[in-house]
């Protein structure tokens, strides 16, 4: 079942160590598709046009997603991730 979200939770989280600290993290994006809740598509929209670090957050957590999915299956999974710059242009990213 394809499911379209925007409101930005995600049906997983992760959980990443610093040191002895322990800290959760729910992956965001402004627009997500997921296949059989497998993201497969993230959207982003720039909200900081100075520096536009959504770019950035939005390929980390793609690469985290690929990551996480090539150790679940035994297929290669690839992500598409779309960023909408400041002027408004979409950049296309293949992750894998």
């Amino acid at each position: 079942m394809l499911t379209i979200s925007s409101e930005g939770t995600r049906p997983f989280s992760l959980v990443g160590w610093v040191g002895d600290t322990k800290y959760p993290y729910t992956p965001r994006s402004d627009l997500l598709f997921s296949l059989e809740l497998c993201p497969f598509i993230l959207i982003e929209e720039c909200s900081d046009r100075q520096k536009e670090l959504d770019l950035h957050r939005m390929l980390l957590r793609a690469e985290l997603l690929v990551r996480v999915m090539n150790s679940l299956t035994n297929e290669p999974f690839v992500a598409v991730a779309v960023y909408i710059t400041a002027d408004n242009v979409a950049e296309r990213y293949l992750v894998f």
